[in-house]
C-alpha cells in the first residue's frame, strides 16, 4: 500500500495559522503558509513550510496562491483561512463559492464565550449567509 503525502495551504500564518502549520508539518503534511509580512513568511519557512506571499483581501491573489501551492505541493487536501476577520467577508469567501479547492467554513468562536455586544449582528449576518448558500449537504 502506498502512502501519499497530503497537502495543505494556510492563509493567515501568524498566530492560529502558524500553530496549524506546525501541527501539520509535524504530522508529515506538505504545507504552504500564505501571509503578507516578511516576518510572518520567515516564521513559516522556519516552521518547515513553503512560504507564499498573498493578500486574502485580493481575490486574484487568493486564486493565484491556491494555484501556486498546488503546483509546488501537489493536490491540496486542506485549505484554511486563518487570516484576520476582515478577510472572511471578502475574496476568500467568494472564491470558495466557485472553487472546488477551497473549503467553506463557519466560525464557531463566539459560541463558547460570553456574548459580545455585536453578537446580534453577527447572528443576523450568519443567518443571511446560510439562506444565501442554500440547504446544507
Amino acid at each position: 500500500m502506498t502512502q501519499t503525502t497530503r497537502g495543505a495551504l494556510i492563509f493567515g500564518a501568524r498566530n492560529l495559522g502558524r500553530a496549524i502549520i506546525e501541527t501539520l508539518v509535524a504530522q508529515g503534511w506538505n504545507v504552504a503558509g500564505a501571509a503578507r509580512s516578511d516576518e510572518t513568511l520567515a516564521n513559516v519557512t522556519a516552521a518547515g513550510a513553503l512560504a507564499l506571499r498573498s493578500d486574502i483581501t485580493d481575490q486574484a491573489a487568493v486564486r493565484a496562491t491556491v494555484e501556486e501551492a498546488a503546483e509546488a505541493l501537489g493536490a491540496m487536501d486542506l485549505v484554511v483561512n486563518a487570516a484576520a476577520a476582515y478577510g472572511a467577508r471578502g475574496p476568500a469567501r467568494s472564491a470558495a463559492a466557485r472553487s472546488p479547492t477551497l473549503l467553506r467554513t463557519r466560525s464557531t468562536a463566539g459560541r463558547s464565550r460570553p456574548r459580545a455586544r455585536h453578537s446580534r449582528s453577527c447572528r443576523a449576518r450568519a443567518a443571511r449567509w446560510r439562506r444565501s448558500t442554500g440547504p446544507r449537504r
